[in-house]
């Protein structure tokens, strides 16, 4: 009844260690396979996973409305199951960076010759895909990639990879296949606060605790260039939509406009009072918007630096901050917990959403305007702008979210957290699709490319993460 757990010496009976943090009862406890994880249930309607060396608690599983009365890890550890007195069952996954033992696999063992042979085919077969998507055969292109893919060492080869993505547009989306992360980028000396990927995914900009901005090839994952002048930290970055320009806020109380191809401070927008925490170019690129903990938005002609219009109605400090594609849209979120609606030519709040029960830290537009994403506390909620309602709630996240994304076409949005982890979910069912692990510290920052092909992230760990999204094509019909 001391509401921990205890590990014991069978033969001599002797207590190895106890583990102390749940708030009430112990009612369920569990061994791993290995006898590396514990897990345990309690009457405070968690559970817990624990490293049996020593002691530590390494993730506390949310989710029970009554006490968890039985618990089980599988065999390999990558899974738990739960039983409570709410009367349901919970399957949880188990971060993979856990310590485990995995099972032994046999492993092929392949002469130079024969790999030799599989690089030949796979070479051969990816040039037919070419030729046959230049010739606008689609069908015979899925063909052979699917073909190479499955061949042994070609499943994530670049040269395989970014052929199967060309069919992109020719095909349209199906399930996802697989994710990974494709690389990690370090430069920054702080944390990344924010990212940001161009139009094309080609480029991605950062900004960071360390004062800068830094400009990233994709592909290659190498910072092309570093933007200097800010004098605190940079906490949102924005990429124009043609590219050439960026647009940063920052805890200095300014925005700066810089030009890309050369990182020179072309501007500098002075007139919040407090520090900047959001900001955001018009897709023509006249306008800007920012948020401040000034509690206002600020709309802001980019070409002069004056301020068109301050928007005042939150009543406490403004976290996040966007337009609609069509520019005659704003929605900005705050530690008010809840968003508002913004008309930007006038500067009228057309309405205020509630329903979050802490502050609203991201928010976001789709394409269109008719949807709107917000992050807050441990979940994300999916609005219908024109009848202001909440159409979902999306809970899986153990911290406080920090950022949210949609995709271009609507169908999937991205979060990150102070749990480490991105989250991708299907926007039509709620269904958490993937999580994405790796970080060591909140992730403060996601963006998702344009074509849905890559997931980028920001991290408290100093580094940005670049993740691949595979995903299965099905031709388009000529109807389609």
């Amino acid at each position: 009844m001391d509401n921990s757990l205890k590990l014991w010496d069978a033969e001599s009976g002797r207590c190895l260690r106890t583990f102390d943090g749940h708030t009430r009862m112990v009612i369920s406890v569990f061994l791993s396979a290995d006898g590396r994880l514990a897990l345990s249930g309690s009457d405070d309607g968690t559970l817990k996973l624990w490293e049996v060396d020593s002691g530590r608690c390494l993730r506390t599983f949310e989710g029970h409305t009554s006490s968890v009365v039985s618990v089980c890890l599988s065999a390999d550890g990558f899974v738990a199951l739960s039983g409570s007195w709410d009367q349901t069952l919970k399957r949880w996954e188990v971060p993979s960076s856990f310590p485990r033992v995995c099972p032994p696999r046999l492993a092929q063992l392949w002469s130079h010759a024969q790999l030799a042979t599989i690089e030949t085919q796979a070479t051969e077969r990816l040039q037919r895909a070419r030729t046959a998507l230049q010739s606008g055969d689609p069908v015979t292109a899925l063909h052979l990639v699917r073909e190479v893919r499955q061949l042994p060492g070609w499943e994530r080869a670049p040269e395989s990879v970014a052929v199967w993505n060309l069919l992109a547009r020719w095909c349209v989306r199906g399930g996802l296949r697989a994710t990974w992360e494709a690389g990690t980028w370090q430069g920054h000396t702080s944390s990344v606060h924010s990212v940001c990927l161009s139009v094309d995914g080609c480029l991605a900009l950062s900004g960071s605790n360390d004062k800068t901005l830094k400009l990233w090839e994709v592909d290659s994952g190498r910072c092309l260039r570093t933007f200097t002048g800010h004098t605190s930290s940079v906490v949102s970055v924005c990429l124009s939509v043609d590219g050439r320009l960026a647009l940063s806020g920052s805890w200095d109380k300014t925005l700066k406009l810089w030009e890309v191809a050369s990182g020179r401070c072309l501007r500098t927008f002075e007139g919040h009072t407090d520090y900047v925490t959001s900001v955001c170019l018009s897709v023509d690129g006249h306008l800007a918007l920012s948020g401040s903990e000034d509690m206002t938005l600020k709309l802001w002609e980019v070409d002069s630096g004056r301020c068109l219009r301050t928007f005042t109605g939150h009543t406490l400090k403004v976290t996040s901050a966007c337009l609609s594609a069509d520019g005659r849209l704003a929605l900005s979120g705050g530690w008010d917990r809840t968003f508002k609606l913004w008309e930007v030519a006038s500067g009228r709040c057309l309405h205020t959403f509630e329903g979050h029960t802490s502050s609203v830290d991201s928010v976001c537009l789709n394409a269109d305007g008719r949807l709107a994403l917000s992050g807050g506390g441990r979940t994300l909620k999916l609005w219908e702008v024109e009848s202001r309602r909440c159409l979902r709630t999306f809970e899986g996240h153990t911290q406080l979210v920090h950022s949210v994304c949609l995709s271009a076409d609507g169908r999937l949005a991205l979060s990150g957290s102070d749990d480490h982890t991105l989250k991708l979910w299907e926007v039509a069912s709620g269904r958490c699709l993937r999580t994405f692990e790796g970080h060591t510290g909140w992730v403060n920052s996601v963006c998702l490319s344009a074509d849905g092909l890559l997931a980028l992230s920001g991290s408290a760990d100093h580094t940005l993460k670049r993740w691949a999204l595979d995903w299965e094509w099905e031709v388009r019909t000529p109807v389609e």
